[in-house]
């Protein structure tokens, strides 16, 4: 699931009561911060707990603005790991 943010934190309970439903799915979550946000309270907010950021990941989208191929591989370098969490958690 791609979700593009702002970095307004206006939702981030919301945002934290879904992931947590996310988390038994086989499902990454790959937020893209776009704009010239401050985006520390997105990495904290991923960072606060292991088990509600277990399938999430934070990229910012200026860092890799000018170079697609390299926003590609760090939006989705966590999904091998995801994949492998959920069948470990599934018993496969």
């Amino acid at each position: 699931l791609l979700v593009i943010t702002d970095g307004n934190g206006d939702s981030l309970d919301e945002t934290r009561r879904k992931l947590l439903v996310y988390n038994q799915l086989p499902l990454s979550v790959i937020f893209v911060g776009v704009g010239r946000s401050d985006f520390g309270q997105m990495y904290s907010f991923l960072q606060e707990s292991t088990r509600e950021s277990m399938n999430s990941s934070f990229v910012e989208f200026r860092k890799h603005q000018y170079n697609p191929a390299a926003l590609g591989r760090v939006a989705l370098c966590q999904l091998p790991d995801d994949l492998c969490a959920y069948m470990r958690r599934r018993g496969f």
